[in-house]
């Protein structure tokens, strides 16, 4: 019997191994992230002549150097046997790429998720890696996709949600969330992505008895493993699409009031100085309108005789500025 037949069977009565930007561009994410997530082939030959088993499932990258997460099940036969030896081949982004030899790095048996070590790429060049979620809060709610390989191709999982915090496998609460993501066999291990268009949890099993009820690990208990990975954690990824704001950081468009405000003093025979005319007038302004911007734009001065007495007069003018209305575009900054 195959691992993933007997792990079927354990779960049966409860559930089945398988195998967040305000918005994600959904063809973006696809196509981001298809060289990153993989189909795990595991086989092994079980000692004391109990028979082979074998297996599949997801997994994505998270290191240019190849370390992949997945679920431990998926590179584990079910029950208690003793494996004699076992193979892994991973293949990324399609069924037809080529086939690469895996070695398991580590295991956590308790939180269902391992670590496997791709070969070089050919030429040094780099493995393609997703880009994983910081760890703050996931809301019921939350919109949520996956990515798998449910069937024999990579498939795009969409339109799921967070639908409760914790999940009852066999009477058990596991800290897994329930969500409504229309995960199969296959899917276990695969990268779950948030509305930011960042993985923020791996795909591990969905409810047989009900209809859209499956259950996804939280990315933070894959935490040690990224860590060794070197792994560093986003806000968002290029596929995130945000919503639509004003804000300061995307420059003014205009102001609700823009409007020139000036004075000509009176003819005075005392002298004094443009200078201190405008300072005068414009700390008037200022104590007038105290959310106001004012620029410096004109003065003048101009001097004439009025009989035998010398007279002066004074000009200023400035711009009054008040109530910055920022430009309308789509950034991180309209999350907030």
């Amino acid at each position: 019997m195959s691992s993933m037949n007997q792990l079927s069977t354990a779960l049966m009565l409860v559930v089945m191994p398988l195998g967040t930007a305000y918005a994600i561009e959904d063809s973006c994410l696809f196509e981001n992230n298809r060289d990153a997530t993989t189909r795990i082939q595991y086989s092994c030959v079980l000692a004391n002549g109990d028979g082979n088993c074998e297996s599949s499932g997801s997994g994505f990258i998270v290191s240019e150097s190849g370390l992949v997460i997945t679920n431990d099940h998926v590179i584990r036969p079910a029950g208690n046997v003793t494996v004699e030896s076992e193979e892994i081949y991973v293949k990324t982004g399609s069924l037809g790429a080529g086939s690469v030899r895996a070695t398991v790095v580590a295991r956590d048996k308790v939180n269902d998720i391992a670590l496997l070590q791709l070969p070089p790429r050919d030429y040094g060049e780099s493995w393609q890696s997703v880009a994983i979620g910081t760890a703050v809060p996931t809301p019921v709610g939350d919109s949520l996709m996956a990515l798998g390989f449910a069937g024999r191709e990579l498939a795009m999982i969409p339109n799921g949600m967070k639908t409760a915090e914790l999940a009852e496998v066999d009477g058990v609460y596991r800290p897994w969330w329930q969500t409504n993501l229309a995960l199969n066999e296959g899917n276990s291990g695969g990268p779950v992505f948030g509305s930011n268009g960042t993985v923020i949890g791996i795909s591990v099993a969905y409810k047989r008895s009900s209809q859209l009820i499956s259950y996804v690990i939280p990315i933070y208990y894959a935490k040690p493993f990224l860590e060794q990975a070197g792994a560093q954690a986003v806000v968002y990824s290029s596929c995130a699409t945000y919503p639509e704001c004003r804000n300061k950081i995307h420059g003014i468009e205009r102001y609700a009031v823009d409007m020139t405000v000036d004075k000509l003093g009176e003819w005075q025979a005392k002298k004094s100085s443009r200078p201190e005319f405008c300072n005068a007038y414009l700390s008037k302004l200022q104590s007038q309108f105290p959310k106001s911007e004012f620029t410096y734009l004109q003065s003048s001065q101009h001097t004439a005789m009025n009989g035998r007495k010398r007279e002066h007069i004074y000009y200023c003018k400035f711009q009054r500025l008040e109530g910055p209305i920022y430009k309308l575009a789509r950034s991180e900054f309209c999350l907030q």
